[in-house]
């Protein structure tokens, strides 16, 4: 067993506390607090990265699931992002009616 290392150049880079999950699809998804607000994602070969930013967040967070229906929900600062259908949307707690 060998052990690699992604950086930046690669397409990897998580600000604090990442937190990886794999989800049904074979994906592994790299969530990270900070000011980036992106959540990478490996295929098996390469790392791609989605901008949270432009969704409205400010911020992502170290915490996600996948449900039983594939969807991938992550917790963010007053925000929830979902992912569904390849895609990520960002729900405000307000529109959820979460306090």
């Amino acid at each position: 067993m060998s052990w690699l290392t992604w950086t930046r150049e690669q397409g990897l880079d998580p600000a604090f506390h990442p937190f990886l999950l794999e989800s049904s699809d074979g994906l592994i998804h790299c969530f990270s607090s900070g000011r980036q607000a992106n959540v990478a994602q490996f295929d098996g070969e390469s790392w791609s990265s989605e901008d949270l930013k432009m969704l409205g967040s400010a911020s992502a967070r170290s915490v996600a699931a996948q449900a039983s229906d594939g969807t991938i929900w992550a917790g963010g600062l007053n925000t929830i992002h979902v992912r569904k259908n390849e895609r990520w949307i960002t729900l405000g707690t307000r529109q959820l009616k979460i306090p």
